[in-house]
Formats: C-alpha cells, structure tokens, sequence
C-alpha cells in the first residue's frame, strides 16, 4: 500500500511526489543534495523520482497483463528504422524506462500511448518529458523488485535518434533578437537531475 493519504485505495502506490515531503510535487524537485538527504532522515523508505524535461526524456516502456510495451517497441523501431542504444532502467514492474538526450531548446511533451500517426498509438510506450518525471533506480515497486540500471547511466545518455525526436518534439519559440547567433548548449544530461521525493 501507498504512504499518501489514500493508503491501500491509491491507484499508483509509491509512483507519485511524497505527500509530506514535496506537496507540490515536481515543484519541489531539487538537485540540492542536503535537502534530498534531509528527506530521507525523514522517509528514509521514500523512493526517487527523476525529473525530466530540460536535457533529457524518457521513453517508458511498460509491461502488463494488458499491455505490452516490448511489443509495441518493436512496432516503433521497425515503422521508424530505429537503433534505440542508451541508457536503460529496467523499472520494478518488469518494464523498461529509455532515457534519451535532447537540446534544451527542444520541448518533448509527456504522452500516454504515444502517437505515432494522426489516429495511431502505441499502448505501451509512454512519453515523459518536460513537466515529467519517472521513478528512478534503486527505487523500490509494488510488485517486490527494484528500478536498476540494466545498460549504461545518467551519465552516459545518447542523444535520440532524430526519427524519434521528430515524433515527440515541439519546437520551442524562436530566440528572441539578442539570443541570435549564440551558441547553442550541448544536448546531454545535467550534472545532478533534480530528483522529488
């Protein structure tokens, strides 16, 4: 059962923002090391959760009864030719979580079964992007097992393939006039993500 409020009656236990300790849920990420320490003197059984946006998505991958996320991978990489080769995190309910790196100037919106084609998605295959966030490893899951870095790190993100960021951009407004002929930043990761109780 969930530690939120809603206790055994919460449809997504332990896969949302502390109640306590972030109330404002991604609002309250913060790469600040003491804060986050000082969270888990406080819920030192509280799981991590990886903000995402900025430099970075994530492409979930899940795994159900009903849903079959390798499934529908499999119909993405052939419709789109891709080699998906980047970090993964095998997530706790036998899932997978692709994390790939983009330009911050590059909005990439969360989906739910992601639109591959005006009236086709793919059940299964989830967007989490700007305004989003993923649990992240060592974090515990409701079945039992445990997020882990199955391939690579947050350190080590390739950049998407550009069929696959094509699919899930939208371009951000153009520069303003005193930002023209400035550098683009490099596509990567941060350094320290900011993580939400």
């Amino acid at each position: 059962s969930c530690t939120c409020p809603k206790a055994a009656t919460c449809g997504s236990p332990g896969k949302h923002p502390h109640w306590r300790l972030a109330p404002n849920g991604l609002k309250d990420g913060t790469d600040d090391v003491e804060k986050v320490q000082g969270w888990w003197r406080q819920e030192p059984t509280a799981f991590i959760g990886l903000c995402t946006g900025g430099p970075f998505f994530v492409l979930d991958v899940d795994q159900h009864v009903d849903v079959d996320g390798r499934k529908a991978l499999r119909t993405l990489q052939e419709r789109l030719g891709l080699v998906l080769d980047t970090s993964v995190v095998e997530t706790g309910g036998g899932g997978e979580h692709l994390f790939f790196g983009k330009d911050e100037n590059v909005e990439v919106r969360n989906q739910q079964a992601l639109r591959i084609a005006d009236s086709e998605r793919l059940k299964g295959l989830d967007i989490r992007g700007d305004g989003g966030y993923v649990v992240a490893a060592p974090s515990g899951h409701q079945s039992g097992g445990f997020y882990r870095w199955a391939r690579g790190s947050i350190d080590e993100i390739k950049p998407a393939p550009p069929a696959l960021l094509a699919l899930v951009t939208k371009a951000a407004p153009p520069p303003k006039l005193d930002q023209i002929g400035s550098p683009l930043p490099p596509i990567g990761v941060p350094a320290a993500p900011s993580a939400v109780a």
